[in-house]
């Protein structure tokens, strides 16, 4: 009974773990080959955390106010699907210690800054590229040590359609081997008790 209890906890538990591949706004990014792509970047422990400025800039013309705008702009993990052969500009800061910011495809690698004691935003670092005009998906990632939660710094960038997402085929296979052991647990206690049932008979 109790591997029952722990198979249905799993099985109810796991999809709001994969949620973090999924980014906050629902809305593609707004830019492309027509209007570059910005981006402020924003590193603490331990997260990236993205904002479309392109977007905040044209929610906020249309009356929508500048917190609500930042809400509805807002991205972690994952920032999809973007326009290939675009440029791309960043603005990234640093809100507590130093921080790397490395993308191998991108050819970054810097570190920014943390900011001056009483001051809450430092200068930003800026840097711009150009994405390829491939199908792919290229990870940034935090390189320099901050701490314990380190290794999850990390911002998925989309270009086109991507590289295929084998992790939600993992899942959905964990998923199915997990329903098929429950069912043949609960096959399994139905038998037993119908075996006995048979036998007080």
């Amino acid at each position: 009974m109790k591997l029952l209890i722990a198979i249905l906890l799993l099985t109810l538990v796991l999809p709001s773990v994969s949620s973090n591949i999924v980014f906050a706004s629902g809305k593609e990014p707004v830019g492309g080959i027509d209007r570059n792509y910005y981006f402020r970047i924003e590193l603490s422990q331990w997260s990236i955390t993205a904002y479309d400025m392109n977007q905040i800039e044209d929610l906020m013309l249309q009356g929508v106010s500048r917190d609500r705008a930042m809400k509805q702009s807002l991205y972690h993990g994952r920032i999809g699907s973007l326009t290939k052969g675009s440029h791309v500009f960043l603005e990234i800061y640093s809100f507590d210690v130093q921080h790397g910011f490395s993308a191998k495809d991108f050819d970054i690698a810097i570190s920014i800054i943390k900011p001056k004691s009483n001051d809450e935003y430092n200068k930003p670092t800026l840097i711009d590229f150009y994405l390829p005009d491939d199908d792919v998906s290229i990870s940034a990632f935090c390189h320099i040590y901050c701490g314990l939660g380190h290794s999850d710094m990390k911002l998925k960038f989309v270009i086109g359609e991507g590289d295929p997402e084998i992790g939600s085929y993992i899942f959905i296979g964990f998923i199915a081997i997990n329903l098929f052991i429950f069912i043949i647990v609960i096959r399994s206690i139905l038998k037993t008790r119908l075996v006995k049932g048979i036998s007080k008979l």
